[in-house]
């Protein structure tokens, strides 16, 4: 038992030794010239910060940071609202053609994105959007996922709320907003 126990030890400590190492190549790399990369030089090097002043002089990296923060706050903001608006419909409009869209919306998510990109780029090529924050926006918003996760979340909402703020004369939008969403 116990040599079973040191090989399975052993057998983890390689994996990650394995793991770790892309890592520890990541490190040596940004802390070397290209030319001592090239030569396999597996030591630390002393040009951290030329390397990366390098990079963002050259690879203009804090408009990539910029870039990829409007459109990760964007996505997070616009998928939360338009994912729990639909959850929050299917639950509290139920209907049966209602619960045909939403099977047609879980059948959906068998499409892997990859069949998906030549229509987008056809479409965002027709509506001049290439190269804009909304052709990387705009396909990422409506989440099926997100919208099955606040339907489940919304069945177990007190429904009894919902009819109180009706009777209060709340908007479905007020009622969403100010009363479920929170």
């Amino acid at each position: 038992m116990k040599i079973k126990n040191l090989m399975s030890h052993i057998f983890l400590i390689i994996c990650s030794i394995l793991t770790l190492f892309p890592f520890v190549w990541l490190g040596i790399g940004a802390t070397n010239t290209s030319s001592q990369i090239t030569l396999g030089k597996i030591s630390m090097g002393s040009n951290l910060f030329a390397n990366f002043a390098s990079a963002i002089e050259k690879a203009n990296v804090l408009m990539g940071l910029k870039n990829s923060l409007v459109i990760a706050l964007s996505i997070t903001v616009l998928v939360l609202i338009i994912s729990s608006l639909a959850g929050y419909s299917l639950v509290v409009f139920p209907d049966s053609k209602r619960e045909l869209i939403f099977k047609v919306m879980l059948f959906s998510m068998m499409i892997p994105f990859a069949g998906q990109l030549i229509p987008l780029f056809k479409i965002f090529t027709k509506m001049k959007l290439l190269n804009t924050y909304a052709a990387a926006i705009l396909p990422s918003i409506s989440s099926v996922y997100l919208a099955f996760f606040f339907r489940q979340s919304f069945k177990a909402f007190p429904k009894e709320l919902i009819e109180a703020a009706r009777l209060d004369g709340l908007s479905e939008f007020g009622i969403f907003f100010k009363i479920v969403f929170p």
